[in-house]
């Protein structure tokens, strides 16, 4: 991305959250940002709008009037968290803060506010209190939450799942790891990364080319026991990532699986008809369902460049296999030929879809 295309990018940011402040003027709400200054340049970041204890339901309602979602998270007295995607694609995060607290010591925005100012049509803390905040972040001086906030982050965020979860798949090269850490470091919430491949083989993909190598042999009942054994060792060896990724869905997280037993449906290695059988109920009614499969897709030539793997040949066949395949199991076609910029972004909004769902949110 270019250093102009960045800064276009950061005003699309900026201006919603001018619009965001100005519904609050509108409103006759006092606030003012805790920085000093509107800076949405990190997008996994959150910006600290400070209001009075007092105008936090006003808040909340002039925020959803203005089109942002309230993203729930217990266990963060003082707080609480706004979301908006912008025009490209990106997450913008507000933290409406009513309470500050630096350790354990708690205090007021009332005062803050008191002394606040007004740049460039911004209300904005004091310098001095700027500069007093500044500080206690440089000496480490962070929230330290409570025993019952740590209890409240730790358990679900509510009867219902919010959480959602995102498998992401596709043939090798098609960037599938790039794309999630790309998600992992650039969402301004919870996100939990989980691998469901076979480390043994790396990929579904390879895995099915090892099992397709192999001798047909026999359909007998004695190798089709043995298939369902290593169905079943496999689907053991998973337990702990899917405990993992729902423990973590329930806290509210973004879960996003790098691979899922839904590669067997797509690539279809070699089995008996008993294996194969087995494999598709696995995957499709034991192991529990994503909320979203992403597919990245991209042509068998361009999937070689990359990684130089398989042939272009046998990579265009597994890509056809996900296309065809997965799309019954409502698998949204990404297109993972251009720059991973633009693959990651088209990503990022199935997951704020999915996450929508889950949340009740309105649908974007």
């Amino acid at each position: 991305m270019t250093q102009v295309a960045g800064r276009e990018i950061s005003r699309g940011r900026e201006a919603l959250v001018r619009a965001a402040l100005a519904a609050l003027d509108e409103a006759g709400i006092e606030h003012a940002l805790r920085n000093g200054a509107v800076d949405v340049s990190d997008p996994a970041a959150d910006l600290d709008v400070l209001v009075r204890p007092g105008d936090r339901t006003r808040v909340h309602r002039a925020l959803l009037a203005a089109g942002w979602v309230w993203l729930r998270a217990p266990g963060h007295r003082g707080h609480r968290f706004y979301l908006r995607e912008a025009a490209d694609l990106t997450w913008v995060k507000l933290d409406v803060v009513s309470a500050l607290r630096y350790g354990r010591a708690r205090t007021s925005t009332d005062e803050l506010l008191d002394r606040r100012v007004r740049r460039d049509g911004l209300w904005l803390v004091s310098d001095a209190d700027a500069r007093q905040h500044a500080a206690h972040r440089a000496a480490g001086r962070r929230e330290i939450p409570t025993p019952g906030e740590r209890l409240a982050r730790a358990l679900p965020t509510s009867l219902h799942r919010r959480g959602c979860v995102v498998a992401v798949l596709g043939p090798d090269g098609a960037g599938k790891g790039t794309v999630t850490a790309g998600l992992a470091a650039g969402l301004p919430v919870g996100v939990t990364r989980v691998y469901l491949g076979d480390r043994r083989a790396q990929t579904a993909a390879a895995a099915a080319a090892t099992a397709t190598a192999r001798p047909p042999g026999s359909h007998g009942a004695g190798r089709s026991a043995r298939e369902v054994l290593f169905l079943l060792r496999k689907l053991a060896g998973w337990a702990p990532a899917l405990l993992r990724a729902s423990v973590a869905a329930w806290r509210g997280h973004v879960v996003l699986t790098d691979r899922h037993p839904l590669d067997a449906v797509a690539v279809r290695p070699r089995r008996t008809p008993v294996g194969r059988w087995v494999e598709h109920v696995l995957a499709t009614r034991v192991v529990p369902s994503p909320d979203a499969v992403v597919v990245l897709d991209a042509p068998g030539q361009v999937l070689f460049d990359r990684k130089g793997e398989h042939t272009p040949e046998l990579l265009e066949e597994w890509r056809q296999g996900y296309r065809r395949r997965l799309r019954r199991h409502g698998a949204v076609l990404v297109d993972a030929a251009g720059p991973v910029e633009q693959t990651t972004a088209s990503v990022r909004h199935v997951v704020w879809t999915a996450l929508a769902r889950r949340r009740g949110w309105p649908a974007p």
